[in-house]
């Protein structure tokens, strides 16, 4: 299997992610014209000069250097005059700073890109939530390189093999999917970070965090919601080999350089004797962990009275969700995924199955007291956010 690693332009990343199976790396701006799938408040700032040494390492490594550019919404930006020359710019300019490929969301992304940097490789975003055949067959044919299916059908192996048999492109899964299945805040969760990475909009934390915040409640009020979660592990690798996967994406690009290494291993080595919550992207730290200080602190001293309160929102998150969490990987049945291949999810009422549950009640275990505090702050935090007072 080949994988691809987020990069968070940490350039000592690439000496410990050395593998031969490791073929490209991915990464973007923060703020761009057309932004991308993370926020830039937890996303590093670099310049130009940084991004084109990052760029040369990894192609001496021997690696692809994949520019994120995966916004779920751009206003209609790309449909006006102003708009539309930007972006044509910001494309060229991400063409000679060397990049081997670009991943969008966007067709009309697709379109101007197939017209102004032709030599450039596109591939598709799972946020695009391709999920059936007459949508992968519909991208195919635009003529993109590889098709990033949703993560909610990673575990719908009769899908993924009709969507192989389909497409001639390359088909991508996320490895390490952190998101809740199927999670009704989705859609919602990609545009809202989408305009966050646009300069043209007003930047606020309270953004981002709402996504975040009922993500991590969710999780902790029925630990089973994790183990529905479309992750791959590491030793469960195989089956997407024996289907046509081409390649498995790890996530986070904003991750610290040791976590992505941890990851990295353990899915090189396709076994990982430990918590599996350390493995799992999208997951939540404690407090300011994964926060871009260098924005933080611009919004600060914006002088808002609505970021003078961010600091309220911080003291929700005393503990990480690792903190809360421990799945013991090595518990798991060894035929794990067998289930799934003889059912149905997306036809099937969680409540009346409960094979998830057991599953959660085999691996799992959990700190109370701390999931019981956050689930409080949590919860008060919510309605702070819906009310509006966090924001007076």
């Amino acid at each position: 299997m080949k994988y691809t690693v987020g990069f968070n332009w940490d350039n000592n990343l690439f000496s410990k992610i050395n593998y031969p199976e490791i073929v490209s790396v991915y990464a973007g701006e923060g703020n761009s014209v057309i932004g991308s799938g993370r926020a830039p408040l937890v996303i590093k700032s670099v310049d130009e000069k940084q991004i084109k040494k990052s760029i040369e390492l990894s192609h001496k490594q021997g690696l692809e250097f994949d520019f994120t550019l995966n916004s779920g919404c751009l206003s209609n930006k790309e449909f006006t005059k102003a708009g539309h020359s930007r972006i044509v710019e910001y494309l060229e300019w991400i063409a000679n700073l060397g990049v081997d490929s670009i991943t969008v969301t966007l067709p009309s992304i697709i379109n101007i890109a197939k017209k102004y940097i032709p030599a450039v490789k596109i591939k598709i975003s799972t946020f695009q939530k391709i999920s059936s055949v007459e949508m992968a067959k519909r991208f195919a044919d635009k003529g993109v390189d590889a098709i990033m299916l949703s993560e909610s059908c990673n575990r719908d192996f009769n899908l993924i093999e009709s969507i192989r048999n389909a497409v001639d492109c390359k088909l991508v899964l996320i490895a390490n999917v952190g998101c809740i299945y199927h999670c009704p805040n989705s859609h919602s969760h990609i545009v809202s970070t989408s305009h966050s990475c646009d300069n043209d909009i007003d930047q606020s934390i309270f953004t981002i965090i709402p996504h975040s915040a009922e993500c991590m409640l969710a999780k902790l009020s029925k630990p089973e919601d994790i183990v529905k979660a479309r992750y791959i592990r590491p030793e469960d690798v195989h089956y997407y080999e024996d289907i046509g996967i081409d390649m498995l994406k790890l996530c986070d690009r904003h991750t610290k350089t040791d976590m992505i290494e941890e990851r990295v291993k353990a899915y090189i080595n396709r076994s990982y004797e430990g918590n599996l919550i350390n493995l799992i992207g999208q997951k939540s730290e404690r407090k300011s962990d994964e926060i871009n200080q260098e924005e933080f602190g611009k919004l600060l001293a914006s002088g808002n009275d609505a970021e003078k309160r961010t600091f309220e929102y911080f003291s929700y998150f005393n503990f990480s969700i690792s903190d809360l969490v421990h799945i013991d990987n090595k518990k798991y049945p060894h035929d794990f995924l067998e289930w799934y291949k003889q059912n149905d999810c997306s036809r099937t009422d969680c409540s009346k199955c409960g094979y998830c549950k057991k599953i959660t009640d085999q691996v799992i275990a959990t700190n109370e007291d701390g999931i019981q505090e956050t689930i409080n702050g949590l919860t008060q935090l919510k309605e702070k956010m819906y009310t509006g007072s966090i924001l007076y």
